[in-house]
């Protein structure tokens, strides 16, 4: 009787760490695959910006992934004090000293209103597909006000 019972766990602990290793090879293949899919969404976005001269070795950047999967890019250089902010087919590019604020609008949806001289961009991070208090909500709503903190740093700059 006891036999059968180390012979019943033995059997469970081999299938139990073949699911592991299995589940360990897979898992390295899908996050691969994202990290691709992932600057694949962001690589045109840099391109763009790269074109202006503004993509330098000391350039700050922020990204963030929208829930619609579209990217978008902040691109600060401190010493030329000139931002980029580049979404969709968007390429905004402006000094320092044109930037007004950044307000985050969270009412059903999540969206960047960035104020300039003379005009306000409105930037749609969440289309309300996920609630502001859900898992993803409040990671878009994290990587919002990150953005918003870095955009407003350049007050400071001035």
């Amino acid at each position: 009787m006891g036999n059968i019972i180390w012979i019943i766990i033995s059997v469970i602990l081999v299938i139990f760490i073949a699911l592991s290793i299995f589940s360990m090879a897979t898992g390295k293949k899908r996050n691969e695959s994202l990290e691709e899919k992932y600057n694949n969404i962001f690589a045109p976005l840099m391109e763009r910006v790269r074109e202006k001269n503004l993509m330098g070795d000391d350039s700050l950047v922020v990204k963030i992934l929208t829930d619609k999967e579209d990217g978008v890019l902040a691109v600060r250089d401190d010493n030329k004090k000139l931002c980029a902010v580049a979404y969709s087919d968007e390429t905004l590019i402006f000094p320092f000293s044109d930037y007004k604020s950044c307000i985050l609008d969270t009412e059903g949806k999540i969206i960047l209103n960035l104020s300039l001289v003379g005009k306000t961009y409105s930037i749609t991070i969440s289309s309300g597909k996920f609630k502001n208090t859900s898992i993803v909500g409040k990671q878009l709503l994290s990587m919002a006000n990150k953005m918003k903190n870095f955009l407003d740093e350049m007050i400071d700059e001035v």
